[in-house]
């Protein structure tokens, strides 16, 4: 019978190699606690205010931000037909102040009830003062309740505007949307007023008629028909048939100069496989050309 090791009579030694070897394999906040270990002044307290401080920059982005998304995403994607203003209380929570209590969906014309199967937050952009674009990617089951035969499911990937008011506390902020893929939005809060001056009707008629054609077009069409609607450097992608434009809710229009416009939207689509309406802002940027209207800049 082997005996046993006896207990090493050199703790203080073992100690000091296993601090040398974690502040070795550190990045650059250990070799600043280097330095206060080296003078006698490295003390825990200090580290954590470092972590604190370095954390409270990305409440935004962090990981407790993504898990609220992807809870908000999960409330979002599940729907009973009859019964919404029970979905309406589910995002009361996460809604600020003053939104759509269904955060842009509408129940008019829902043919399928919906519950979501899986929900991952991927990409988060942070846009700065605490508020980001988280994007959640959800497989979604849609259930129709006259027709089973019509049910099926669909991968969905939700843009999600929050607010971080702390660490562990977050609201949604604006309209979440689907998105064809994870693209950066600007803030869709920072639209309450357009520099420019005020169109006569008739110009303002026409940029109408204009985003009516492209907004269908962006929503039902193939990107290679959106680029003879737009001039810009990089291709815009659409939806690519996913959704069908319904109308333009509301458009705010101003003059940048003789042939550039600017115009605040909201647009109604609604997705093609489930029916379901959802109206989204957009900021849109045009210039007019011969008589031809194009489309120069799109956010969110």
């Amino acid at each position: 019978m082997k005996k046993p090791f006896p207990p090493s009579t050199k703790p203080l030694q073992f100690k000091k190699m296993a601090i040398w070897g974690l502040l070795v394999t550190s990045t650059v906040t250990s070799t600043a606690a280097i330095g206060l270990w080296a003078t006698g002044e490295f003390n825990i307290s200090s580290a954590q205010s470092m972590v604190s401080a370095e954390k409270t920059e990305e409440w935004e982005v962090s990981g407790n931000a993504k898990a609220f998304a992807a809870s908000f995403a999960h409330d979002y994607f599940k729907w009973t037909i009859g019964k919404e203003e029970q979905r309406a209380k589910r995002l009361e929570p996460y809604l600020a102040a003053g939104m759509d209590p269904q955060a842009g969906i509408s129940f008019s014309s829902l043919t399928h009830t919906a519950r979501p199967e899986v929900e991952h937050a991927g990409n988060a952009i942070s846009l700065g003062g605490h508020r980001s674009i988280i994007y959640v990617h959800a497989i979604v089951n849609y259930y129709n309740p006259k027709d089973e035969k019509k049910d099926f499911y669909k991968r969905q990937i939700l843009a999600v505007p929050i607010k971080a008011q702390s660490a562990s506390q977050f609201v949604v902020i604006d309209t979440p949307y689907l998105v064809p893929e994870p693209t950066k939005p600007k803030d869709a809060w920072k639209r309450e007023s357009m520099p420019g001056q005020s169109v006569p009707s008739e110009v303002r008629d026409q940029i109408e008629t204009a985003l009516d054609s492209f907004f269908k077009v962006f929503a039902e069409g193939k990107d290679s028909e959106i680029q003879y609607l737009t001039r810009m450097e990089k291709t815009l992608h659409g939806y690519n048939g996913s959704m069908r434009f319904v109308e333009l809710e509301q458009v705010e229009v101003v003059s940048q100069g003789n042939t550039s416009y600017m115009a605040n939207v909201l647009v109604r689509m609604k997705e093609t496989d489930t029916d379901m309406e959802v109206t989204y802002p957009y900021t849109v940027e045009l210039i007019e050309e011969k008589g031809r209207w194009f489309v120069t800049t799109l956010n969110h």
